[in-house]
């Protein structure tokens, strides 16, 4: 009984850890997008900080937000 308990925990620490790394490439995949994409009329430094806050947000929801076409959020 105490083997299966302890299995369980390994498998659902097992389970958060890769969920994180998804995530993680989740978030700079688009994160790249973002500070290649910058409009022309915006500054870079202004476009880092967005393309930046944006990474932030998430790598704390899933979702990555565009203004056009939208958030680009983990399956």
């Amino acid at each position: 009984m105490r083997t299966a308990f302890i299995v369980a925990l390994l498998a659902m620490a097992t389970l958060s850890t890769a969920e994180a790394q998804t995530r993680k490439q989740h978030c700079a995949m688009w994160h790249n997008r973002c500070l290649s994409t910058c409009p022309p009329n915006v500054s870079k430094a202004a476009c880092r900080n967005t393309c930046r806050q944006r990474l932030s947000d998430c790598r704390a929801s899933g979702c990555y937000f565009f203004n056009i076409p939208g958030p680009r959020c983990m399956r």
